[in-house]
């Protein structure tokens, strides 16, 4: 079949040249074999269409699927880009609140120094009113003098005696050292709790 499709009308033979004198059949034949080559140049055409239409097909899934994983990609992005602002915002108020709480520390401090500094005048204050209470006892103890003796020219109507003068002398001083005392227990106190 082969043969005779390829076959050429020129080189029919002796007998085809007899039956057939003007040739139609062998034209017959060729015009169908251009026709069966025809057929297959078009079949393969059309299968390199459908080929290329199929790489079509797959170069834009594949433009699909790289716009999915872009997308995903900025999302991502965002994402990454929110997470550090937070961050960022974190330490913000985590810095704000180291300086506050070290300024909350200066003035505890500063509350601490002028608490020691007025307990130390609590207590110079004690110690002055205890050696103020000391020398009034002192001066109270030593032995006072003897007034010059005189003739009175008249005797007193009403002499005051001498347990009450006494007792006047050591009353001022009693109140000197409640107070040097107090003001001791005041000043041990703000110590106390300065250290607490």
């Amino acid at each position: 079949m082969l043969r005779e499709r390829h076959a050429s009308p020129m080189t029919q033979g002796l007998h085809e040249t007899v039956l057939d004198p003007l040739g139609i059949r062998a034209r017959d034949r060729e015009a169908e074999r251009r026709l069966d080559e025809s057929r297959e140049n078009q079949q393969e055409l059309e299968s390199e269409r459908n080929q290329a239409r199929q790489e079509v097909l797959d170069t834009g899934e594949r433009i699909e699927v790289l716009e999915a994983e872009i997308q995903e990609t900025r999302a991502e992005l965002a994402q990454t880009s929110t997470k550090a602002e937070q961050a960022a915002s974190t330490a913000e108020e985590a810095k704000s609140e180291a300086q506050m709480a070290a300024s909350e520390a200066k003035q505890a401090k500063d509350t601490a120094t002028a608490a020691t500094t007025k307990a130390e005048q609590a207590k110079t204050t004690a110690e002055k009113a205890e050696a103020e209470a000391q020398e009034a006892r002192k001066q109270s103890e030593a032995p006072q003098p003897e007034p010059k003796k005189q003739e009175p020219a008249k005797p007193p109507e009403t002499p005051a005696p001498p347990q009450d003068e006494k007792k006047e002398a050591e009353e001022p001083e009693q109140e000197s050292e409640q107070q040097a005392q107090q003001s001791k227990n005041d000043a041990d106190e703000t110590k106390d709790q300065n250290q607490g």
